[in-house]
Formats: C-alpha cells, structure tokens, sequence
C-alpha cells in the first residue's frame, strides 16, 4: 500500500511539472507553432483594445474569427489594463481544459483518478495548446467551451435533467461564437437528443438553439469574413492530409498491447471490398495529389517525407495508415464515424495544418464517447505512463523543431 502511495505522489508530481513547464515556456516566450501563434496574437490584439474601448466596428480589419475570444480577452484587458497581465490570465484560464477533461473522463470511465489525471494534463504538452496558452488564442477558447459543455452533455445523458442539455447547448453557442466551423458539434449533440428525447423536449432544445443563433446572423450581415471561410477545392489534397494527421494521433492509442492486438485482429479481416476502397483511395492520392507548399501546412508526416526524402512516399504511407486505423476503428464502434466526419469538417482550408486537430481531435477520442481505445488505455498504468511518453517525445519534438527552426528554414513554407 505505501509503494502504491509513492507511485502515486511521483505520478502527482509529474502533472505539477507539467504545468510548472508551461509558465517556464510562458516566462521563456515559447511558441511551438514557430512564431505564428505569435504573429496570431499581435495581429489581433487591436481588436481587444477596440473592445475595451466599447469600439465594435474594427474586428474585419484584424480577424476574421466570431468575437467572443477577443471580447473576454477585453474585459480582462479593461480591468487589468496590462497585455503582460492578460496573458498570465489566460495561461490561468486555459487549465480549465485539462480539468474538464479530467470531470467528462470521471463521467465516463471507473478507473483510478490519477490515471484519469495523467491523461488529461498531458494535453499541456502539447505544442498548439502551450502556443495558444502562451499567446492567447481564439481555437484554444472554443475547445475550453467545447469541452465544459460536453460534460453537461454527460451530465444530460446520466442524470436525465433537461436544463444540462440546455447548458450543453449554451457553452457550444459558446465555443461556435470563438471559431465558427464549431457549428458542426451542434450536429453532433442535436442527433443524440433527437434520438434519445422526446419530440417535445427536442423541439423545446431545438428552439433554443435558434434563438442562440441569433447573434450569429447578425455578425454574418455586417461582417462578410465570417461567412467566406476558405474551403479547399483540391479534394486529393485535403482528405490525404487530414487522413495522415488523423493517422498521426490514433497511432499514440496504439503504444498499448490491448489496442495493438485489437487493430491486428481487425486489419486481418478487412474484407475485399474495403481493400479495394483503400486502394482506389491511395492510388488516387498518389496521382492526384499536388500540393506545392504555397500556404505551408500538411503534417508532421509530409514535413518529414520531404525533410528525409524529399518526395511524399512516406507521406502517402501515412495517409494510408491513417485511412486503415480509420475504418478499422469505425469497425471496431460505428461511434467513431461521427469523430472522423466531424475531424474532416473542421478541417477543409486550402492548406490543412496539424495544430488544428491539436488537441481538439484528442480531446474528441477522449471524452465524446466511452471507446475501446480510451478505455484500454486507462485501465492500466503502465499503458497511461507510456502514452505519457509519447507526448514527451512529441513535446521534445515540438522543442527542437522550435529551436532550430527546422520547418520554416528548412522548409520555409511549411510552419
């Protein structure tokens, strides 16, 4: 019992180290997205003076982002009167996600909470998360909403009290009011009710959902950015991207000898139609594909096939793990479909980039449904620690890339 105790303060002392490692990163000016988190928050921060000073009219010159990001960052600005304080604020606030996620996986899954704790401070490593702590950022705002209102979906779906499902709804209008393409999670949430209530109480959360929309059209008819989100046209170059990031943070579950034989087992029995689907797909991404790094972007695994190779082979094999991983998991619980589409939705620009599946697709295998790929991991922890490892390495990674400057020098358009 006392060594059990001992693991358990070292294991507690890890999660202090990591938030103690992203106030070192806050005291340092660390910016894992190689200066663009940076430039993100500079080139925006007018708009949070405007606000303080109750001017409204200015956001298009700056943004073209919904409001709500910058009108909390006023309020603080308007009391603290200080960029620096603004800043040690948000890095503040931001710990809220790790904790949700902690609360949604306490919902969800009866495993020891300091498993439960492991998995969800680890996010803090992440480098998008620790850039958009360190220099605020509208996509970590929307996903800290996301986040608190998908726990009072689970409060909804357990406690079977309606006003949860209205305060659901409420923190997503939250979360679609800091990043626009969030929209899509009132699919997400809308099917589950129309599904499991009433038409009564749907219609009544329906209903609500209007209303909250509200603002939402008034912001379309005086600001035209809003609405005219970029949508890529090159369809090869989007799905071969997206499927390769997607591929990139599945395989983090797979460091697990539950998951590994699960995927095994299942890749065995593919069957022919879906081994011809998987090749008409890749052979089509090989032919098709011709991203020319005007706009930077595409993944780790095409910044490291051109680094290494310089040519898209490893690229290619990466789309294709991650198609396979893909709809081996959607054989596995037919759940996962909805979290491909909706990690595909989110991701449709004309150039695609890691840090906006970062953390939010994590987040979404986590605590969007009970899983098999969550559930085997957090049962054991073994299995937790080595996932923790894996962030490390993908922390380390980000470090030295940061440093060195490796994918904006070596592939100046790829940061």
């Amino acid at each position: 019992m006392l060594n059990l105790k001992n693991n358990n303060l070292v294991l507690v002392l890890i999660i202090f180290l990591y938030i103690i490692s992203l106030y070192i990163g806050f005291y340092l000016g660390e910016d894992l997205s190689t200066g663009g988190s940076n430039w993100d928050f500079n080139q925006t921060w007018p708009v949070v003076v405007d606000f303080s000073n109750n001017v409204f009219n200015t956001i298009t010159q700056y943004t073209r982002h919904v409001p709500l990001h910058y009108f909390v960052l006023s309020l603080i600005y308007k009391i603290l009167d200080s960029q620096f304080y603004v800043r040690i604020f948000f890095s503040i606030f931001v710990l809220l996600l790790p904790l949700f996620l902690f609360l949604n996986l306490k919902k969800i899954y009866n495993y020891p909470k300091i498993n439960l704790l492991l998995v969800s401070f680890c996010v803090i490593l992440l480098p998008y998360f620790r850039s958009s702590s360190i220099w605020p950022n509208t996509h970590l705002t929307a996903l800290i909403f996301l986040t608190i209102g998908n726990y009072f979906y689970l409060e909804a779906s357990q406690k079977n009290k309606k006003i949860y499902c209205f305060l659901n709804l409420l923190f997503t209008a939250f979360a679609t009011y800091s990043i626009q393409t969030y929209v899509l999670f009132f699919i997400f949430y809308l099917y589950h009710y129309f599904k499991n209530l009433s038409k009564k109480d749907f219609a009544s959360l329906f209903i609500f959902c209007v209303i909250l929309s509200l603002p939402g059209w008034y912001l379309l008819s005086f600001n035209d950015r809003v609405a005219r989100i970029t949508i890529s046209t090159d369809f090869f170059y989007t799905i071969a991207t997206n499927f390769s990031i997607i591929g990139f943070f599945l395989v983090m579950f797979l460091f697990n000898k539950d998951n590994l034989l699960k995927f095994k087992e299942y890749l065995l029995k593919l069957n022919k139609f879906e081994m011809l689907l998987i090749t008409i797909l890749l052979l089509s991404v090989i032919f098709k594909f011709n991203y020319h790094d005007m706009h930077g972007g595409g993944g780790f695994f095409y910044k490291i096939s051109k680094f290494l190779f310089n040519n898209n082979i490893l690229f290619y094999l990466s789309f294709l793990m991650g198609l396979v991983l893909s709809i081996i998991c959607i054989k596995i619980d037919k759940n996962f479909l909805f979290l491909i589409i909706l990690i595909n939705g989110l991701n449709l620009n004309y150039a695609v980039y890691q840090k906006y599946f970062e953390p939010v697709f994590l987040v979404m295998i986590l605590i969007f449904y009970k899983n098999f790929l969550v559930n085997n991991l957090l049962r054991d922890k073994k299995n937790v620690i080595f996932f923790n490892i894996i962030i490390i390495l993908y922390f380390t990674l980000g470090q030295i890339n940061g440093y060195f400057k490796l994918s904006k020098e070596i592939l100046p358009f790829l940061n």
